[in-house]
């Protein structure tokens, strides 16, 4: 998470077991505080620096699952893995996720996380933002990591 107040959020309202604020805190200093016998899995959506963090920190024959690379969007040329070959020498899986994959469950995701929202056992955060002329200040607060929870722009019918 990006600041202290995020990673309360995480922490104490969605009861994480710990979150690190890349920001401010050593990132490898904390994930081999938490993890100390290294990742079994890791859930890549940032890319770039931290990414390497966590290969160095992988178990043997651990997974990667990549949904994406946020730290790369705004890049002119995207870095891969300054160490990819953590991946042969600790045979670890790396692979993509990609919604597309899944479309035949969306109706089965609905339904689930519908009944979750309702009842509050899942937990849902929004910052929104009004009008399509907000869209390159909303890009800009994506890339930085200024929203807080899912970034979304509300478009009215008469604007639409």
């Amino acid at each position: 998470a990006g600041d202290a107040e995020k990673c309360r959020y995480l922490t104490e309202t969605l009861k994480l077991d710990a979150a690190i604020d890349y920001k401010s805190e050593n990132i490898g200093a904390r994930l081999d505080d938490l993890a100390p016998n290294h990742i079994d899995l890791y859930y890549d959506n940032v890319g770039g620096d931290i990414l390497d963090l966590a290969l160095e920190r992988m178990k043997y024959r651990g997974r990667i699952v990549v949904c994406g690379a946020i730290s790369q969007y705004d890049k002119e040329t995207p870095q891969g893995p300054a160490n990819y070959l953590q991946i042969v020498m600790q045979s670890i899986k790396m692979q993509g996720f990609t919604m597309r994959d899944y479309m035949h469950r969306v109706p089965e995701a609905v339904q689930e996380l519908s009944v979750g929202l309702k009842d509050g056992s899942l937990i849902c955060r929004q910052h929104i933002l009004q009008g399509l002329d907000s869209f390159p200040d909303g890009f800009e607060m994506l890339l930085a990591g200024a929203n807080e929870g899912k970034l979304l722009i509300r478009v009215d019918h008469q604007s639409a």
